[in-house]
């Protein structure tokens, strides 16, 4: 028995080689030796390059350069957006249906991006905001179920830019503890005794007083430096930017189209500092350029720039709450379904994009869960490595979109399920902490199938826009015109609506009257006929396909990120000063090294200290 466990053991191990080595030697000549991949946290639709309202030069000149991705489309919400982006999986075949709370998993069998570019070869490093699992070493970015060689960031949503505590001292929900929220992991080779080490570093207030995003650039700066040039790269930075709390950084101009005397003094402030955020953001993107043509590095690199959700936008009642953003022309922002929440930036730079399609416009329809088999597109894997014929467990198709996008080319991808449809997710999930809100997020359910999108339920913040540009406030409070209700069964009634987001971007106009679908949904449809509405068999096959591709998805995660944290969590915080893996976790031939700064100051002492009126 003995001899035939090792010798299966043997074998499983070979086939194991055999297939690392194949994936390995499939990166093809042609594939970038350096990716660079930059996430900039809640940019607004009107934010971002070619902005009317705020100069970003850097990005302007890289935009000029690059292919623009017109329909890049992402969750509302942050962390779905990341867990889809690294795993190539839909969110909601995570069960990352929203933000989950701090103790949510994600599936032991995920494939994370770096775990295949470590095939490849590459050296990956994550620097910035995870905003994913972290409860126990292993589900770090660091961590061996995710692979990246090292992590210099943050594990919340979001911390305060100069302290680096979580909460920020903003933070107008429940406070059971404050730490700092800063962690330095990476997985590395001990010289003596030759076992691999996963060091997990709490600096305590080691960085306090630096700017969070100089913070992070310094980092990506000082490992492109450190980077051996015979090593493919693949480097991720996360900006904290522009996410709340909106702190300005110093020696930043804010712009003259946030003072707008219509509006509160406090919504010009934030406006004001979110302003200064994308410009320091689009500085310190400028010199992770300039240090890799410094480095020689440049003309082998490809660069993807790209937001996680629309911008958040400002309320017109607490106006201490919520967002500084612009989505015009886009309606709504982040939270909810609306485009303005879902329709995301982006461009990708590369010296393998022919020279003549710099500058213009990718139209193919593309998803979050797209870039981790572009990434590998990009790296050099050959479009038909079986790597591009697994979906991991997606349960909805992902591709691998680098081809179509350097020679602009038809996407290979027809539909997109924004939010699933189905018995977990049906409109009556909304906590008391999201209605509380007057725009409150969504809670219903969306299909785009361009150039048409149908909304099930609440879309989220009912504001509409004005048409004119001259303000960078540009919507206004507005009554929800009578919208069609569909009785779904079991799936309850709703609200529904059906845009063509091609020709009416801001979807103002309605295409459902009021009154189409008054019968039977599921009964048999008769070939359009007078007195007939001419869309509604486009609703119908787009409500069908909603429901049958929502119907594998698992169940939601646990809680949200409106929760308190687990009381081991606050237990770690308050032993250490710091927020760190709560759970020990067992990685397989990896010692576990902890590095902790302890804080000299109690988490109560820590909150008392804060002033509340410092976050603008």
């Amino acid at each position: 028995e003995t001899r035939g466990g090792t010798r299966n053991g043997a074998m499983g191990f070979g086939i194991a080689l055999a297939c690392l080595v194949a994936f390995a030697e499939a990166k093809g000549s042609n594939g970038a030796k350096y990716i660079l991949h930059v996430v900039i946290d809640d940019l607004g639709w009107a934010d971002a390059w070619n902005s009317k309202h705020i100069e970003t030069p850097n990005l302007d000149k890289l935009a000029k350069d690059s292919i623009l991705l017109d329909r890049m489309y992402a969750s509302p919400m942050c962390a779905p957006s990341r867990a889809s982006m690294f795993t190539g999986r839909h969110p909601a075949s995570l069960g990352y249906y929203r933000n989950p709370s701090e103790d949510a998993r994600l599936p032991d069998d995920c494939q994370h991006l770096p775990k295949h570019l470590e095939k490849l070869g590459f050296k990956t490093h994550l620097v910035g905001k995870w905003h994913l699992p972290w409860h126990s070493p292993d589900q770090l970015p660091s961590g061996h179920l995710v692979g990246f060689n090292s992590f210099f960031g943050y594990l919340h949503w979001g911390m305060d830019y100069y302290s680096h505590e979580f909460p920020p001292a903003v933070h107008t929900g429940p406070v059971a503890c404050r730490g700092f929220d800063i962690i330095n992991s990476s997985t590395v080779e001990n010289s003596t005794s030759k076992r691999m080490e996963h060091i997990i570093e709490s600096p305590g207030s080691k960085f306090v007083g630096i700017y969070a995003d100089q913070l992070f650039a310094n980092e990506a700066l000082r490992l492109i430096d450190a980077h051996d040039k015979e090593n493919p790269l693949y480097l991720c930075v996360a900006f904290q930017g522009l996410h709340d709390p909106y702190q300005a950084p110093e020696g930043e101009d804010g712009v003259q189209a946030c003072l707008d005397h219509n509006v509160e003094d406090s919504i010009q402030q934030k406006c004001l500092n979110y302003s200064k955020m994308v410009t320091k953001v689009d500085s310190l993107v400028g010199s992770l350029v300039d240090r890799l043509k410094h480095q020689g590095m440049w003309e082998s690199t490809a660069m993807l720039v790209h937001t996680d959700n629309g911008g958040a936008l400002a309320w017109t009642k607490d106006s201490h709450l919520g967002g500084a953003s612009s989505n015009f022309p886009l309606r709504g922002g982040k939270f909810t379904l609306w485009d303005g929440g879902l329709r995301v930036r982006g461009l990708l730079h590369s010296n393998m994009i022919p020279k003549e399609s710099a500058g213009k416009t990718w139209d193919g329809l593309m998803y979050i869960s797209d870039v981790l088999k572009t990434v590998l597109g990009i790296a050099g894997v050959p479009e038909d490595h079986n790597v591009f014929r697994k979906q991991y467990n997606s349960l909805t198709p992902t591709f691998n979109m680098w081809s179509e996008i350097r020679t602009l080319s038809k996407s290979p991808r027809e539909q997109i399920v924004l939010q699933p449809l189905n018995d977990y997710w049906h409109g009556d999930h909304c906590s008391e902490a999201w209605v509380f809100n007057p725009y409150h997020p969504h809670c219903g359910a969306a299909l785009l199938k361009w150039p048409y999108k149908l909304i099930i339920g609440i879309p989220g913040d009912r504001r509409r826009l004005h048409f004119n540009f001259s303000s960078r406030f540009s919507w206004t409070p507005s009554c929800e015109e009578e919208v069609a209700v569909l009785d779904l069964g079991a799936l309850g009634k709703h609200e529904a609506r059906l845009f063509n987001v091609e020709e009416d971007p801001s979807e103002s106009h309605n295409l459902m009257s009021p009154d189409i679908l008054s019968h039977n949904i599921f009964g048999e449809l008769d070939d359009v006929k007078d007195g007939v509405d001419k869309y509604e068999t486009i609703v119908r096959e787009m409500l069908f396909a909603l429901i049958e591709a929502s119907k594998p998805f698992p169940p939601p995660t646990m809680g949200s990120d409106l929760s308190p944290p687990p009381e081991e969590a606050c237990i770690k915080v308050e032993s250490t000063g710091s927020w760190r893996p709560w759970e020990l976790s067992a990685q397989p031939n990896v010692d576990i090294v902890e590095v902790i700064s302890v804080s000299t100051k109690s988490s109560e002492e820590m909150i008392a200290a804060m002033s509340l009126g410092d976050g603008l």
